[in-house]
Order: structure tokens, then C-alpha cells, then sequence
């Protein structure tokens, strides 16, 4: 669909409704390219979610978002003809008379209500009162953060990675943002959150030890839940089985009387 930029505007907020993704066996990971509220440029955009269930079956739904400058529309005047006297200008004399008042506009330009004054950096009068306290408590992202930025009354958050880390999941353009509101919060929604995995660089391209995934010149280790033994690509580890860490080359057995209800388990609780 097409939005348009007002006149100046920079930025436009976008909201859709989001797919909902059904399954005869439950839903694991759902990824999303762009969420509702996010803040779009100029162009076009494409937003992905994919959907991946308890048996690796995927699934995807897409659509593109074109944003638009409106181009700014003048009224034409019809212009006189040549030769046309033009009407004179009919002014009138202040009385000689006439007292000035303090309330007199009369030689005045142009008269501007006095400016507010917003405080200045560092001394903002804003509380986080309003945010929703359900906000307050965002996910944690193992090996980066959750980078937050607190508006009016919501929280907007994107995960990052720290130095030495990427993620696993490829976007096509940018990570996920999740908004906390008092109408929704994201990261319980989707119930997904991009893995920050360690990356190598490799000595030869291709070559990578077990638990780990080729990507180009470099190596990406395997999220939880994942493994990789002579598979070229990490896999999901089946049913019945688990893997807790980074860079697992086989999933653990679960404790004896337990099993898992789909593939990808991160941890022998679930």
C-alpha cells in the first residue's frame, strides 16, 4: 500500500494488522522484518514475517509499503490582461487627532506571541510515570541488549548485539522493533527475540567446526536449540531432545520421563 510525507515531514508512522500464522502443531519462532508503529522513510519497503512450527515447517507472508512525497499543488491565477489599469489603492488618514493606545497594532508589522520554553537537554521535566509499568521489564538478549527509547507513553526497543556478535536470523533489511504500550506489548506477542550469535572469522572459507555455520568468510556459531554435526547448516533439534548454549555440535537428551512438545528446545525446563 502507499502512504505520502506531509509537507516537511521526514518520517511517517505506519500501522497494519498483523498475519496471524495457524497450525495443526504449535507455532515455535515468528519473524518480522517491520512491526505496526514503526517509523518509515521515503521509498518503498518490504516487510516479511515468517513462521516456523514445532515440526520445521515454515510459512511466510509479505506485502511492500511505498512511501511518497506529496508534491505540493499551487493555485494558478488567471493573469491580467495587458493593457488592464490596474485599481487604485485607497488608503485612509489617521485623524490628526488620533491618541496612540498600548493596545495599538497599527504600525505593526507582524506581532508574535511571546516563545515557550522548552527545558533543555539533561533537564527534562517529563516523568516515566506514564509509561505502562508492564514496560518497564523488557526481554533479556543474550550476549547484547534491549536498546529502549522511552516516548510519551510507550517504550520502543530494538535488540543489538555486542562486539564480536551478530545475528543468526537474516532480516531483510533491519532487526525487529517491539513496542510496549498499554495496548500491547510486542516481545509478548511475537514471543521472539533475534539471537546474538559469536562469529569467527574462518581460515579457509566453508570450513567450520562442528556447532558452527559457514556464513561467507566466517564462521556463526549455532543458537539454542540448534546444532550442527556434519549438516552444512544448523539444524533444529528434534523432539525429546534440547540444546541450553551457543555452538552445539549434538542436542542433549532430556531426563528420563520427559520429552518436548516440538523441535527447537532451549532448555531442559521447557
Amino acid at each position: 500500500f502507499v502512504e505520502n510525507l506531509g509537507r516537511g515531514q521526514m518520517l511517517k508512522k505506519i500501522s497494519w494488522t498483523e498475519p496471524v500464522f495457524r497450525d495443526n502443531v504449535a507455532i515455535q519462532h515468528v519473524m518480522a522484518s517491520f512491526l505496526p508503529g514503526h517509523y518509515f522513510t521515503e521509498g518503498r519497503h518490504h516487510v516479511l514475517y515468517q513462521a516456523v512450527d514445532g515440526d520445521g515447517n515454515r510459512a511466510r507472508c509479505g506485502f511492500t509499503i511505498t512511501v511518497k512525497r506529496k508534491r505540493n499543488e499551487y493555485k494558478r491565477f488567471q493573469a491580467t490582461p495587458r493593457g488592464t489599469p490596474l485599481s487604485p489603492i485607497v488608503t485612509t488618514q489617521r485623524p490628526h487627532n488620533h491618541k496612540k493606545s498600548s493596545l495599538d497594532r497599527s504600525d505593526s508589522v507582524l506581532h508574535l506571541p511571546p516563545p515557550r520554553l522548552s527545558p533543555t537537554r539533561g533537564h527534562t521535566t517529563q516523568s516515566h510515570s506514564s509509561i505502562p509499568p508492564q514496560c518497564h521489564t523488557v526481554p533479556t538478549v543474550p550476549n547484547g541488549k534491549m536498546a529502549c527509547l522511552n516516548k510519551r507513553h510507550s517504550k520502543k526497543c530494538t535488540p543489538v548485539c555486542k562486539e564480536g556478535h551478530v545475528f543468526y536470523q537474516k532480516f531483510s533489511s533491519r532487526p525487529p522493533t517491539y513496542i510496549c504500550s498499554k495496548h500491547r506489548v510486542d516481545w509478548k506477542i511475537t514471543k521472539f527475540i533475534p539471537d546474538c550469535s559469536p562469529v569467527e572469522k574462518t581460515v579457509k572459507a566453508g570450513q567450520c567446526p562442528g556447532g558452527w555455520e559457514a556464513r561467507d568468510s566466517y564462521c556463526l556459531a549455532c543458537p539454542p536449540g540448534m546444532f550442527r554435526g556434519m549438516a552444512p547448516l544448523c539444524q533444529l533439534c528434534s523432539k525429546g531432545t534440547f540444546s541450553d548454549s551457543f555452538g552445539s555440535s549434538k542436542c542433549s537428551p532430556c531426563p528420563r520421563g520427559h520429552s518436548t512438545s516440538s523441535l527447537g528446545t532451549r532448555s531442559a525446563r521447557e
